[in-house]
């Protein structure tokens, strides 16, 4: 108990001396124990003391409502909230330790489903947003063998009717939805629904094992996109870092209904969060849209003081006798009527006329320099809150001897990597339950590989062909290796041109007259004597 109230006392002297060194007067530290005993976050929550207007020291229950699963439209049923709500009391002591220490900058900052839609509904986040997410898919994906880039005929076979499946099942674009919805949540979980299963009457808590016996008679007919706030977390393992369940749902309810974590794809999840923050966050990640919220707003605010300063570019003060006209007891009429006969005729066709004794007229311009610059730093803090370059998000060109295309280059760099985190492990996951529909069992040399992002030149892939060819000619030259090595090379690689070569193409190497003799290959011929030669028919 003591050290509740030391720890209390510790944090409301922290806060009135940071609120004095702030303002410098006593005036100011009243307007920020107001502005303190006003925040929404430490309101909602209770964490405000009533009488300093300091944050108080969270108890178990805070921790609860702060790090629990967040409001969803989906219904929980008593017991597993109740053992979700134990889970999280693992974390109070290190939980109550950081926001002891740190203050409110501890305190997680999940916004919550209805705002997160309401940023959905933002012009500038969501260009962003679903430009990634058009990225990662576009170009698409091509199935291929593991180190064979010549399958037999029974694996191509394969190969084109697992193409024709996740064609017909909608793959990529589901996939592309599910990766816009987290951007916007922080992560979405897609349904896999077979033909001959009812999910109204089906109990979807048994999970779905890849058994050629499990799938009997069953087809995966489509994906379906679950968004986050239709879904709650079911039971899960908070005391043993060592089990596989640790912080990850067993099973979700989807509008109340328990549903196995197995019928789900592997979520598609945004920039994944500590694992004592993943309540907090119905255990998905950190949203795209929250993330650059921040520097949106400050984007949209330079904009429209940009928009203000120019409306205020130029101020005209118009010189006249006020204390005749005003102080010694006349009304504004004539004033009025004065600025308004200048307002009307204000133009550069128009006439103004002044008193030359008691009036005048004076322009005051304000100087626009650096504003350009100041709103551009915050354009191009709001590409790099995406990641995307500036020529992509913006469209605007570079400056300079810069191309753009090594930002181009690294932006695709960084698509490439989400592709990897975000999609490959549950396009694999369909190529398998595709594979145990199809054929009862599981090819593991079959994968796949996503498409390039960028298109290089054809112009700098001939140059390096032929740099490539003058280096194999050299080691056949010396020895190195051999013609036949080297056209292993050639039908190895994707950009030779020549990757379609095959064994029956072979060229025969020409043999000199010696190896033709040598060999017995040339035509025999016996010179005849003149006796000898056949007579010549007469006609």
């Amino acid at each position: 108990m003591n050290n509740s109230k030391n720890a209390q006392k510790r944090i409301r002297q922290k806060a009135l001396t940071t609120a004095r060194k702030n303002s410098g007067n006593e005036n100011q530290a009243f307007n920020n124990k107001e502005r303190i005993r006003k925040d929404p976050r430490l309101k909602a929550l209770n964490l405000i003391n009533p009488v300093e207007g300091t944050p108080r020291v969270p108890t178990l229950a805070d921790i609860k409502t702060m790090y629990g699963a967040p409001a969803t439209l989906a219904e929980v049923d008593a017991d597993t909230k109740k053992a979700n709500d134990a889970a999280i009391g693992q974390c109070h002591s290190l939980l109550h330790h950081a926001i002891s220490i740190m203050g409110m900058s501890a305190y997680p900052q999940f916004l919550g489903y209805g705002y997160l839609t309401g940023l959905a509904q933002n012009g500038l986040i969501r260009a962003g947003c679903e430009m990634i997410a058009d990225e990662m898919v576009e170009r698409g994906i091509t199935l291929t063998t593991k180190g064979n880039n010549d399958p037999d005929t029974d694996k191509q076979a394969k190969l084109d009717r697992l193409n024709e499946l996740i064609t017909k099942i909608n793959l990529l674009p589901t996939l592309r939805k599910a990766v816009s919805i987290s951007k916007y949540y922080g992560g979405s979980l897609v349904y896999m629904d077979f033909d001959g299963i009812d999910t109204a009457s089906e109990n979807l808590l048994n999970p779905l094992i890849l058994t050629k016996n499990e799938l009997r008679g069953k087809k995966l007919r489509r994906l379906k996109v679950i968004e986050p706030y239709n879904l709650s977390p079911g039971q899960y393992n908070a005391a043993d870092p060592l089990q596989e369940y640790y912080f990850k749902p067993r099973y979700w309810f989807v509008m109340g209904k328990a549903v196995d974590a197995s019928r789900f794809l592997p979520p598609v999840q945004e920039n994944e969060l500590p694992t004592i923050l993943r309540p907090a966050y119905n255990f998905f990640g950190i949203p795209l849209a929250q993330i650059v919220l921040d520097a949106v707003a400050h984007f949209t605010e330079c904009r429209e003081a940009e928009a203000r300063l120019l409306t205020k570019f130029s101020l005209t003060v118009f010189k006249t006798n006020l204390n005749e006209q005003i102080f010694s007891g006349g009304d504004w009429a004539q004033i009025d009527n004065r600025v308004n006969n200048f307002v009307q005729y204000r133009s550069n066709d128009g006439v103004m006329l002044i008193d030359k004794e008691s009036e005048d007229i004076d322009i005051k311009s304000t100087s626009l320099a650096g504003v350009k610059d100041i709103v551009s730093q915050a354009m191009e803090i709001v590409a790099a809150y995406f990641n995307e370059p500036v020529t992509k998000m913006w469209g605007l060109t570079t400056s300079g001897f810069n191309t753009g295309e090594s930002d181009l280059n690294n932006h695709y760099d960084h698509i490439a990597s989400q592709q990897e985190k975000q999609l490959r492990d549950q396009i694999e996951y369909v190529l398998k339950v595709l594979q145990v529909q199809e054929w009862g069992e599981i090819d593991n040399e079959i994968t796949f590989t996503f498409n390039p992002l960028s298109e290089e030149k054809e112009e700098s892939i001939a140059t390096v062909n032929k740099i490539k060819a003058e280096t194999q000619q050299i080691y056949i030259s010396n020895g190195v290796i051999s013609p036949d090595e080297g056209r292993e090379c050639l039908k190895a690689d994707p950009k030779s041109g020549f990757n379609n070569l095959n064994e029956e193409s072979v060229p025969e190497e020409e043999l000199s007259e010696e190896e033709r003799e040598l060999l017995g290959l040339t035509e025999k011929r016996e010179v005849l004597s003149q006796d000898e030669k056949p007579p010549k028919e007469v006609e």
